[in-house]
């Protein structure tokens, strides 16, 4: 079989059956997960063709064949396949039980948890499929009032895949709720240098910065986020509590109404323009 033709089943049979898992990895900021896998099957194929073009030639089985076009590529393809087959589990089922798969991406509360936790707990998942379990089993515990046991898996899943954005947005959260700042600022910027068309990941940044009142920089942020997403409410009136308070309280109001367009019903904005409003009308 040409060579050519072997490297071109072989880059379509990783396509097809990584896709899925390559996609996620890349909505995660992780693209060395998909090229590197891709570039490790391709020099397989090589390592294993030239072995047993070399053991052909020893035996005198193809001794005029060049190795472009020997029969090694076959062989080389085939076994490729197959180990290709077996990691993507459809030769093998490595993929958890669906009730607790269901529970620990789907549910919440307790049973949740207690789902990841066993699936976590199988040994049977590692790189970025590990740290996707224990980043969801991380924000379960953040919405079950427990950011300190979040920022635990947080940890444990940057461990595991130190490219996945959304542990460490997840973790920035969490840790601005422990009221450690600093860190959630630097780890929103871990999370956007990842996946920096991610709007909420600039307006949680943008909201922490308000907090510390450095409000030049949240404006900053807010605005990005604003650019990123028009339609985020939270992000104009954060943005429009942080113009008041940088002394811009006509951009502030503005911005504020904005956010009442996008969610009239919000009793926070309705407050937040009173107030502002209120602080207009006292201005000379």
């Amino acid at each position: 079989m040409p060579q050519s033709l072997s490297l071109l089943i072989l880059l379509a049979l990783t396509l097809v059956l990584n896709a899925k898992r390559w996609a996620q990895a890349a909505s995660d900021g992780n693209w060395g997960t998909a090229v590197g896998e891709l570039l490790g099957a391709v020099l397989i194929f090589y390592l294993i063709g030239a072995a047993i073009f070399g053991v052909l030639r020893a035996l005198r089985r193809q001794p005029g064949a060049r190795f472009s076009e020997s029969r090694a590529n076959f062989a080389a393809l085939l076994i490729v396949g197959i180990m290709l087959v077996g990691q993507s589990g459809l030769g093998a089922q490595t993929v958890a039980p669906s009730s607790d798969d269901a529970l620990c991406h789907k549910s919440t509360g307790q049973a949740a948890i207690d789902a990841c936790t066993r699936l976590i707990d199988s040994k049977r998942f590692s790189g970025h499929d590990l740290a996707v379990l224990l980043n969801d089993r991380g924000l379960l515990f953040y919405r079950s009032d427990n950011p300190q046991r979040a920022v635990a898996d947080y940890d444990a899943a940057l461990a595991a895949n130190p490219g996945l954005g959304t542990a460490w947005y997840n973790r920035g959260l969490a840790q601005s709720e422990l009221g450690e700042l600093d860190d959630a600022i630097e780890n929103f910027g871990r999370a956007g240098k990842l996946v920096p068309d991610r709007a909420a990941i600039w307006q949680s940044r943008g909201f922490v910065y308000f907090m510390k009142d450095e409000y030049a920089r949240a404006i900053e942020d807010l605005d990005r986020a604003i650019s990123l997403d028009p339609k985020m409410a939270t992000a104009w009136a954060y943005r429009g509590a942080a113009h008041a308070q940088n002394g811009n309280l006509k951009q502030g109001a503005a911005d504020v109404a904005q956010a009442i367009r996008l969610e009239p019903g919000n009793a926070l904005y309705a407050s937040l323009a009173k107030e502002i409003g209120g602080k207009l009308r006292q201005q000379p």
